[in-house]
Parts: C-alpha cells; structure tokens; sequence
C-alpha cells in the first residue's frame, strides 16, 4: 500500500536535551525527500522517530490516514538502512540479503531475483559468497544498502548510506541512484546526508534542518538558488557563498551600497527593491560564480570594485581568487585557463540577477527574486 508519511509538530527531548523543535513536513509515494543538515542537526532521530524506534515527544506521525505514534516498528512497513551498517557476521553477502526475504517467506525463485538485482545494482555479484569480516567498509555499507532495498515497503529510510564509501564508489552509486529510485518507486523515501551535492543531485525536494528545526523544504533550485536564510545559504554551495552586510549610502542621487572601502553601485531594479525595503542596512549573498571580473580597469568602472588578488588557487579545473585589502573575505570563481597572479588588481561586479538578499533578521526578501536572486542558472558549485 502507498501511503503519504505525515509529521506534524513532532518535538523531541533526550532529558534536558531538545533533538526537534515543532518539526513538519509530507513525503509522498514515489517521492525522494532528502533530510539535509550538519552534524547534530536532527536527522537521524527524524528517521528514528519515524521508523517507530524513538517515540515523539510531542507531536502525531501518520502514514496515510493512520496515526503511527504507538504502532511498533516490525509493524510499520518502514525498511531503514544505518549509517553504521548491520549485518549478521556469520552469513554471506547473499545470505544477509536474503534474511528479510526469509523473514517475508518469500519464494526462492522470487528470493533468487532480487538477490540478483540488487546486487547488480550495487555491485555485489563478486562478492555474494563473502562474509562481512572479508569486506571493506564500503562493501558492507552496500550490502546493509542492500537488506533496505531488497524488501518492498510503503516507506524507506536511509541514513547516510553513501557516508563511508570512497569518493569514486561514492559518486558511481550517486549516478546508479537513478535506477535504485526506479527500483523503489512506489515507496515514500526519506534520505539522510550532509552532502548538499547528493542532495542537489538526488531529490525530489530537500529539507533543510538545523539544531533540530525545519529552515526551508523545496525543490533543490529552491535550495540552491533561493535559500530562504542566511543559515541554508551557508549550507550549500562550495566554495561557500560571500554575505556581505552593506550600509545603505546616497550621493549625487545615486544609492551606493557600502561597507567599509568596499562599494557598488546596485542597478536600477535592485535600487528599487532596497528603497522598498525601507531598511538601513541590507545584507548580499553572491555566490563565488556569481561574479563579473576584469583584469583591467573596465571603460564604464562605475559598477565595478576595484581590489588586489591576495590569493588564487585552483580546485577541480577552477580557479578560485580570495580577494585582498578590505575585500578579504571575498571568494571569486574563474577560469583556470584566465592568467590570475597574486598581487595584481581585478575589477569586480556582482551579476545581479544572481544576488541574494537578506534583512536584519538574515530573512530572504520576499521580492528578491522577481528577477533577481535567482533568475538564471549556474554551476551549483564544486567539490
């Protein structure tokens, strides 16, 4: 049965400890919801409160239309893969996966195809005959992926099943999650990471939660290109996004935005939007790509900052300029290719329609984004 997984203010206490605070959210059948979040922030006790193994402290939990909060786990068609995998030491690979089948008194010729689809899956066909003391890390992190996945259940539950592979398993299982969601496509799933590009690259929508509360949920555009504070700004995106909080100037009837020697002078829709604000100070997230650069003076200047390049290093086939002076904590992404020295002077501008913008309160603008903040699409970053 496919069924809608319902929380609505669930609260969490560990004694005087507060693991969730008012959390809430819908994950549909067929849908891949992925839970992001730093260390600590809530998302393995979201997953266990929903697998039935911690109990709410306040709150309702519903799978369709029935109310879960005292339903035991073995009973909730809920199948849960660990961060820190589970796999009885005396079974072979097959035999791990098999036990949940057994368990369901599945047929052997049933048993014996989905042994062989998920192990084709996930890269097991070598190593069926092993047992878990002959695997690496990574191997058994996949075969307790696979016990999750070899079962059909209206919901599943996964807890950073990528977190202990190498980055090349890592990324080859990114690419073959495509067919693993084909595999599970009727169930309701909810995926755990602190890996914002597995989340851009895997969900349906994202949540983002931190200290235990829900900051945005949306599609990953939404996440990546319209987060709705500065705390899910911060969190996605690498290099990490430049906020810069400006002070509000006027002269010669020009709105300058300024902090410290750093200026610009915003264009005309921008200007419209902060005098709408009526705020004092307003504070700009740009993304490192979201940067025009000139390695001379440009002949209309006036938009542009001109600084030192302090640093510039390369990662992953892009160059990255940390500015100098008193744009020091500005990080800019270029071409490798582009000659970059450390010690000459660049010319900066933002590219506006990619700005974000936030209020005292770190709150995105509500009409940040009427073509602005978002409007067109970039790189989201590099690893």
């Amino acid at each position: 049965m496919n069924e809608t997984i319902s929380l609505s203010g669930i609260w969490k206490r560990f004694g005087t400890t507060l693991a969730l605070a008012d959390v809430s959210f819908q994950v549909q059948p067929s849908e891949f919801f992925v839970l992001i979040g730093p260390s600590g922030a809530g998302k393995t006790t979201t997953l266990r409160v929903v697998s039935g193994l911690e109990s709410p402290t306040a709150g309702q939990i519903k799978f369709g239309e029935r109310l879960m909060n005292d339903v035991a786990p073995q009973v909730r068609n809920a199948r849960m893969a660990f961060e820190n995998y589970s796999l009885y030491p005396h079974m072979t690979v097959r035999e791990n996966l098999a036990s949940p089948l057994r368990a369901q008194k599945t047929n052997k010729r049933d048993m014996s195809r989905r042994i062989l689809q998920i192990s084709k899956m996930l890269g097991l066909e070598v190593l069926l005959d092993r047992l878990p003391r002959e695997l690496s890390g990574g191997q058994r992190q996949r075969v307790s992926l696979g016990r999750a996945l070899i079962v059909e259940a209206s919901v599943l539950l996964l807890d950073e099943p990528l977190a202990h592979l190498d980055a090349r398993i890592r990324h080859e299982l990114r690419a073959k999650f495509q067919d693993i969601k084909s595999f599970i496509s009727q169930a309701a799933v909810i995926y755990v990471t602190h890996d914002y590009l597995e989340a851009l690259a895997l969900a349906d929508r994202i949540g983002v939660i931190v200290s235990g509360k829900i900051q945005q949920i949306g599609t990953p555009e939404d996440i990546y290109y319209r987060p709705a504070n500065l705390t899910v700004a911060r969190l996605v995106g690498q290099p990490a996004i430049n906020v810069l909080k400006m002070e509000i100037t006027r002269a010669n009837g020009d709105v300058w935005l300024q902090k410290g020697k750093m200026r610009f002078l915003p264009p005309r829709n921008v200007v419209k939007m902060i005098e709408d604000s009526n705020l004092k100070t307003i504070t700009l997230g740009i993304r490192a790509q979201f940067w025009e650069t000139s390695d001379t003076r440009p002949v209309d200047s006036a938009g542009y900052m001109e600084t030192r390049i302090g640093l510039f290093e390369i990662r992953n086939y892009k160059g990255i300029i940390r500015a100098d002076g008193d744009a020091s904590k500005l990080l800019v992404l270029c071409d490798t290719y582009t000659n970059k020295v450390e010690g000459n002077m660049i010319w900066l501008r933002p590219k506006w329609e990619q700005v974000l913008f936030y209020d005292e309160n770190e709150r995105r603008l509500a009409n940040s984004n009427n073509g602005l903040g978002g409007g067109a699409r970039g790189n989201p970053g590099i690893e």
